[in-house]
């Protein structure tokens, strides 16, 4: 995963982030899915809309977001993933 500041993280790090106790959302929405499909790969885009916190942090903002999805073993799993905070104007 690759993160709107530019950190890097893997799948248990993404998780155990959700879980925290300081995290919360109060709403997520997406617009602007775009999906491309080829060869077993999909290449997913979108903006997703967020409210929430992170510790004493606001995260709400819009966010500019890729997902590739591939089958592996039969499962459609995401194995690569990019977020841009947009810019307010």
């Amino acid at each position: 995963f690759t993160g709107s500041r530019g950190e890097t993280w893997g799948k248990e790090k993404a998780l155990e982030d959700f879980r925290r106790p300081d995290f919360s959302l109060e709403y997520l929405r997406t617009s602007e899915l775009e999906v491309i499909v080829r060869q077993g790969v999909s290449i997913v885009t979108g903006i997703s809309h967020v409210g929430g916190k992170e510790g004493d942090k606001a995260i709400t903002g819009e966010y500019r977001f890729t997902r590739i999805w591939c089958m592996i073993d039969s499962d459609c799993r995401i194995v690569a993933t990019h977020t841009s905070r947009i810019d307010a104007h």
